[in-house]
Formats: structure tokens, sequence, C-alpha cells
């Protein structure tokens, strides 16, 4: 541990805070001054894989199923022509970002500002066949934060907080929403550094905190399974982008 931390520090890197846990229990943790324990923290695209854990309680309470079809699921926002491809996109796409996009739609739905987010993605193109073609895409995120507010009536931080959030401990989580109340599911959740501590822990045990099942454990298995594969080009080992993809992990 002491080793870790010089070799921070003689990269110049700057950490605000790590809480370290073995074997169930926190052996290990610290901040830089000015930041605290208590400070909230943009975990950035962390907010992914809450947005599939959201997916996963909706799917253990059988409101949902990863081969959904994603126009079924917004009718009402749909463009004029629905092509071939976007009509098979299902959520099990959203979740693996294989949606059949050639690019991240995300500039797409910012540009949408007070319009609807869910029709902007939607009005896409879908240049391949969804489940075949992965491009790393925190607008499909968004649609699984606005699939989780459609099903439930609330936004999917309002759905996560008693089932998941508070049985962990996690106090006073923020989720930043775009202008139509929606939470912005690939960014934008805010947590302390043991809030993120024990999530992890949460996956390390399958779904299980303290002796109670929160989430399934074949969810969490699906969760960290790759479904994308390694790359396999020259130099793929150092491209973050070519190592492997689960559900929002």
């Amino acid at each position: 541990m002491l080793a870790w931390l010089d070799a921070l520090a003689a990269d110049g890197l700057e950490l605000h805070g790590f809480t370290l846990r073995r074997s169930g229990r926190v052996i290990a943790g610290g901040h830089w001054f000015p930041y605290g324990p208590e400070r909230m923290q943009h975990v950035y695209s962390m907010s992914k894989a809450f947005a599939a854990a959201g997916v996963g309680l909706l799917v253990q309470e059988g409101r949902l199923h990863v081969t959904d079809r994603v126009v079924d699921l917004f009718p009402d926002a749909l463009p004029e022509v629905v092509s071939g491809h976007l009509r098979a996109m299902r959520i099990e796409d959203l979740l693996t970002m294989r949606t059949g996009h050639a690019a991240d739609v995300t500039d797409a739905l910012v540009a949408a500002g007070d319009g609807d987010w869910a029709a902007a993605f939607l009005a896409q193109p879908v240049e391949f066949r969804p489940g075949t073609h992965f491009v790393y895409n925190s607008g499909a995120s968004f649609l699984l934060s606005a699939l989780v507010q459609r099903v439930t009536g609330g936004t999917l931080l309002d759905y996560l907080t008693p089932r998941l959030l508070e049985p962990l401990g996690v106090r006073g989580a923020r989720w930043v929403s775009n202008p139509g109340g929606v939470n912005l599911g690939g960014w934008g959740m805010h947590l302390r550094t043991g809030d993120v501590a024990r999530f992890g822990q949460l996956l390390l045990d399958r779904g299980t905190w303290q002796g109670q099942t929160l989430l399934a454990p074949a969810w969490v298995d699906a969760m960290s399974r790759a479904h994308i594969p390694p790359g396999t080009n020259p130099d793929d080992e150092m491209n973050d982008w070519a190592q492997r993809y689960g559900y929002g992990l």
C-alpha cells in the first residue's frame, strides 16, 4: 500500500480519496485535503453500472426482460420511419452497447436540449444490425435510465434508493437529470468514496450484502461477463476500448 501511494506521488497523480476493502471489510483508506470522506464525487461512467443494476432489479421483479424490444417501450417516441435495425434493437443491446450505432450518439441527445432525448436517440441512424457491432455509447445508458423511469413512473435514482442504495448504507446520492427530468444514466451520479467501495463489494459478492441478496447472482454474473470479447488486433492490450464489456461494466 505504501509503495502504491509513493508511486502515485512520484507520477504526480492527483487522488481525492480511496477505500480498500479485503475479505469483506475496510482495511485502509484516506483522503487528500480539501477532499474528505463525506464529499460527494461525480463518478462519471461508473454511473452506467448503477443503470444496469436498475434494469436488473426490474428483470428480477418480472417487469422487463433483456430481450424486450426498445421500440415497444417507446412507441410514442419513434421516428416517422422505423428501420429494420432499430426495430431489432433490444434492451440487452443497450446494456452491452451493441446498439448498432457507428458512433456514440450522446452529442445528439445533448443537442436536443429541452426536447425528448429518448426520441433523439431513436432518431439516430442505426448503421449495423444490433448485437453485431460494439461502440462505447453513453446514449445507450441514458436510454436505460429513461426506460426505468417509463416503467416505474419515477427516476432511476428513486427506484434504486430503497432497493439498493439504502440497504448498502448509501446516503444522499445525487444523479444529474436532463431538462426532461430523466437521470442521465451514463454519467452524472454523485457518491462518496465509501459508497463506491460498498457497491464494488456487492458485485464481488454476487449481489449479496450483509446476508441480504439485493441483486440476483445471475444478473451480477451477466454484468461482469465479457459479452464483448477482448480485442485481437496488435496493441489491443493497451487499448481501453478493446478490453471487454458486460452490462455497464
